[in-house]
């Protein structure tokens, strides 16, 4: 599973703040919809590790949609 891991600050119920080490375990989910006609729809998506940035995946989603949907301009 993937991890991402950051410094946060945080109060204590003495009101003192404090640096903690959080951690987040997970994947999400990246998608393009196209909506014609007032209907949503998935032309692409990845399911990816919650560390990888969304501008990676970028191209590959693209280039997913335009298989899907044709060669046609909306």
């Amino acid at each position: 599973m993937s991890k991402v891991t950051r410094e946060v600050v945080a109060t204590d119920k003495n009101g003192q703040k404090y640096q903690k080490i959080e951690v987040k375990y997970g994947y999400k989910l990246v998608m393009l919809q196209a909506v014609c006609q007032g209907t949503r729809y998935i032309v692409a998506a990845a399911l990816v590790p919650i560390n990888v940035h969304e501008d990676t995946l970028a191209y590959r989603l693209v280039k997913s949609a335009c298989d899907v949907l044709g060669p046609r301009i909306y």
